[in-house]
């Protein structure tokens, strides 16, 4: 059982474990990378979303400050317009 950051449970069978490859993101660094998607209706104030989306990680007192959080136009989606919210973070 490996347990996710977001302390969901992933169960792996041993032969994956024994036959693949596993991928430890902090393994001896405890910075790592986050990346959220996030859809908004179109019409939304893309300038508006990606003030919040950085309001939102800058409070967040984990979250590095250098290099500081970007947020990141995607895709336009089948009902969304497509952003990524990228950071690093301290994990604990």
């Amino acid at each position: 059982m490996i347990e996710t950051q977001d302390k969901s449970v992933i169960l792996i069978p041993n032969g994956e474990l024994l036959a693949g490859q596993v991928t430890n993101w902090t393994y001896g660094n405890s910075i790592g990378g986050l990346s959220i998607p996030v859809g908004v209706a179109y019409g939304s104030d893309v300038s508006r979303v990606k003030q919040v989306l950085l309001e939102i990680a800058e409070k967040d007192k984990e979250v590095l400050k250098n290099p500081a959080p970007q947020v990141e136009f995607k895709a336009f989606g089948d009902s969304s317009l497509n952003f990524n919210l990228q950071s690093l973070e301290l994990y604990r």
